[in-house]
C-alpha cells in the first residue's frame, strides 16, 4: 500500500511540472488570444526568438488578459518584474503608468505562460 501511494505521489509531482517543450505553440496561442494572423504578430515571433538566443533577453513570456485586451509580459531572467516589458497585440510597448501594475502582474501565472526560456 505504501509503495503504491509513493508511486502515485511521484506521478502527480511529475505531472505538475511545466516542461517548456510541452507548452502549446506560443505563436498559435498568441494569434488566438489576439484574433490576429502570424504575419500580424511577427513582432512576437522576433521577441520569442530573441528570448531563445540572446542571453540578455532570455525569459518567460505571458499572455495576460487585461480589461478585455491581451497584454504580453516579457520577464527577462536576469531581472525582477521591475524590468518586465509589456506589449499589446500590435507590439506596442505599454508603459507601466498606463495600467494597473498589480492587476497585470497577478496574471503572470502558469495558465497564461506561453513561452518559457531555458538557459542551456
Amino acid at each position: 500500500m505504501t509503495r503504491t501511494l509513493l508511486q502515485l505521489a511521484c506521478f502527480i509531482v511529475l505531472l505538475s511540472c511545466t516542461d517548456h517543450k510541452l507548452l502549446p505553440d506560443p505563436m498559435a496561442t498568441a494569434c488566438d488570444k489576439c484574433g490576429k494572423s502570424q504575419a500580424e504578430m511577427e513582432w512576437l515571433g522576433t521577441l520569442i526568438e530573441n528570448a531563445k538566443t540572446n542571453a540578455g533577453q532570455m525569459g518567460d513570456i505571458y499572455a495576460v488578459p487585461y480589461d478585455g485586451n491581451t497584454f504580453f509580459i516579457h520577464q527577462p531572467v536576469i531581472m525582477s518584474c521591475l524590468g518586465c516589458y509589456v506589449y499589446d497585440c500590435e507590439g506596442n510597448l505599454i508603459e507601466y503608468t498606463a495600467v494597473d501594475r498589480q492587476k497585470l502582474l497577478s496574471g503572470m501565472n502558469k495558465s497564461n505562460l506561453i513561452f518559457r526560456s531555458t538557459i542551456e
